[in-house]
C-alpha cells in the first residue's frame, strides 16, 4: 500500500521528532529525517511506500548562538581537515546537522572544536 501525501508528511514528522542520528534521502527529493535507529526508520518509510535511496550518518553540533562567526569557524575547520559538507541544516532544537563525505574525520573535528570552546 502506498501512502498518500498527507500520510507521508505525518510519517516524516513522527520520525523526525523521534530521535537524531541518520539522514534519509527518499523518492526524488532529499528529506532530512533524523532517527537514532536507522533500520527501523528505513522500514517505516518503505512500509509507507516511500523509497529510501540512502541513509547517512550525520554530525550533530550545537553552536553558541550569542557568538558571531560560529558557523564559519566550524565549517572552516572542516574544510581544513579535507571534509566536504554535502548538506547542512539546523533542526528545531538549535542543533547544526552536517552530512559530510568523511564522517570519521568530521567527528574528530567536531569533538575537538567542542573541547576548545
Amino acid at each position: 500500500m502506498t501512502a498518500d501525501g498527507d500520510e507521508r508528511i505525518e510519517l516524516a514528522t513522527r520520525l523526525h521528532d523521534a530521535a537524531h542520528e541518520r539522514c534519509f534521502i527518499a523518492n526524488s527529493c532529499r528529506v532530512p529525517i533524523r532517527h537514532a535507529d536507522g533500520d527501523t526508520a528505513r522500514r517505516a518509510l518503505e512500509d509507507a511506500g516511500i523509497h529510501v535511496l540512502a541513509a547517512r550518518d550525520v554530525v550533530v553540533q550545537r553552536l553558541h548562538q550569542g557568538e558571531p562567526g560560529q558557523l564559519g569557524k566550524l565549517t572552516r575547520r572542516m574544510a581544513e581537515a579535507g571534509v566536504n559538507i554535502q548538506v547542512l541544516y539546523s533542526d528545531h532544537d538549535h542543533q547544526l546537522i552536517l552530512v559530510v563525505d568523511d564522517i570519521a574525520t568530521a567527528r574528530v573535528v567536531s569533538e575537538a572544536w567542542m573541547r576548545e570552546r
